[in-house]
């Protein structure tokens, strides 16, 4: 007998144009995340900050949200 199983979950990696030279942080992410009314901003898995840019891992099913709520968005 066949089972239909779902593929495992995953974590897909974000580039963000910000770094600490802009004074950008994990908890700057996360308020910008707030204030477009996503929920990504509890769902933070990894975050790398660089001078002039930052990498935040989130679960697959989250990146496309955070990705939309930060298209235009001002820091």
């Amino acid at each position: 007998m066949r089972r239909e199983s779902m593929p495992p979950k995953r974590d897909v990696r974000l580039y963000l144009g910000h770094g600490s030279k802009e004074g950008f942080s994990e908890s700057a992410l996360a308020d910008l995340l707030k204030a477009q009314g996503t929920g990504a901003a509890e769902l933070i898995k990894r975050f790398s900050l660089r001078e002039h840019y930052a990498f935040v891992d989130l679960p697959e099913e989250a990146a496309e949200e955070a990705l939309r709520s930060l298209e235009g968005a001002r820091w």
